[in-house]
């Protein structure tokens, strides 16, 4: 099983750093033989889209359109977020978003869609079995930033994410308030830590 975690905070040892490796731990409790590679969007060479839609024109019969840009690591990272069956998506909620690194990569992603009459949609058809993860946090706590929609655009955009990468079925958790004090910290640990395990269970089929 191999599992792709796409990482966008600022904080290397960070709250969601944090929840990334105790959801590592868990997938590997499940899954021992398992290869987890961690992208770390601020060591990924990344450049900005250029919005002149040529991935989405081109190619329509292949995996990835197309990019005008060569020079970057990112048509590399999109053919392992392909090619997994797990995705994992990490970031903090900032101004009700993802970070700023985590937008960059999310608007290439744009290289995995076609064109069609509703609109661009995913070139690759989704497995039941490959698992899309979303992983937030964000200073508001639970239920205040969901009921307040913090959580809800990153949330909803990194989901349909997985859905275009092929991912059947998408879990998420949303961290709040992490911070608040360390029996939360804790709670928010083991909840990933068991999402980690339920994803690699739903990747086995079981």
């Amino acid at each position: 099983m191999k599992a792709i975690i796409i990482r966008g905070t600022y904080h290397r040892d960070g709250v969601i750093s944090e929840l990334v490796d105790n959801l590592v731990a868990g997938l590997c409790e499940v899954r021992p033989e398992a290869e987890v590679s961690l992208i770390d969007l601020l060591d990924a060479h990344v450049e900005f889209c250029r919005g002149c839609g040529n991935c989405v024109e081109t190619s329509p019969d292949k995996a990835l359109g197309d990019c005008s840009i060569e020079e970057d690591d990112v048509r590399g990272i999109l053919e392992q977020v392909l090619a997994c069956d797990v995705l994992v998506f990490a970031t903090p909620v900032y101004l009700y978003g993802p970070t700023a690194v985590m937008k960059r990569f999310m608007e290439r992603m744009i290289a995995m869609m076609k064109p069609s009459r509703m609109g661009p949609t995913g070139r690759v058809q989704k497995r039941r079995n490959k698992i899309g993860v979303v992983l937030l946090s964000s200073g508001a706590p639970y239920p205040m930033n969901v009921v307040l929609g913090i959580t809800r655009y990153p949330s909803r955009m990194l989901g349909w994410l997985c859905g275009h990468a092929g991912c059947g079925r998408v879990f998420r958790l949303k961290a709040g308030g992490i911070q608040a004090s360390s029996k939360t910290r804790e709670r928010y640990k083991q909840k990933a830590r068991k999402l980690g395990r339920r994803a690699a269970q739903a990747a086995a089929g079981d």
